[in-house]
């Protein structure tokens, strides 16, 4: 029994998938010799002959049986249609996880989006708040400047009416 690959056996459940019956009566049917099988040393789980389960279905199917005279390749096909069930529940559960980690990695980037624009926000805000101050500073400086100059010209103004007040004056006291 030594030189038979992986693949000349069938575990606990697909035999008894393929046989039609509960995996604790194959056990019982183990047990007592009524099938062959092994167990493995160290897992103890159960390696079972696909030639002795196809025998079993042979001998037990009803005349009827469309599979009767094909037990072996309906039994291949059923089991390779079980194993493409299997891969194809391990490529839903990577294309799961894929989903998963890129929903992730959607809503990460656009929190750090978010984050980023609203220190940009911010940034604007103080650089408006900052100009503002300065022009407004540059306004009053301004105003200041204007203020001094009519200052000054009210006062040039002024100086220039005085001295042609004295100038009428002297005229008329021949001065």
């Amino acid at each position: 029994m030594g030189t038979m690959s992986r693949r000349d056996f069938y575990t606990l459940t697909q035999a008894a998938r393929v046989l039609e019956i509960s995996q604790r009566r194959l056990l019982e049917m183990l047990e007592t010799g009524e099938i062959e099988g092994e167990q493995d040393p160290q897992s103890s789980r159960w390696k079972i002959p696909k030639h002795a389960v196809h025998e079993l279905v042979a001998t037990g199917s009803s005349p009827e049986s469309p599979t009767e005279d094909f037990p072996e390749q309906s039994t291949e096909m059923l089991l390779d249609l079980v194993e493409e069930l299997g891969n194809l529940q391990r490529e839903v559960g990577r294309l799961r996880h894929s989903l998963d980690l890129a929903r992730r990695a959607e809503k990460e980037e656009k929190e750090r989006l978010l984050a980023d624009l609203e220190q940009e926000r911010e940034q604007a805000e103080r650089t408006i708040r900052v100009e503002r101050d300065r022009l407004l500073e540059v306004q009053r400086q301004e105003r200041e400047r204007a203020d001094r100059l009519h200052e000054e010209a009210n006062r040039l103004r002024e100086e220039l009416e005085s001295e042609r007040d004295k100038g009428s004056w002297r005229r008329l006291f021949g001065g």
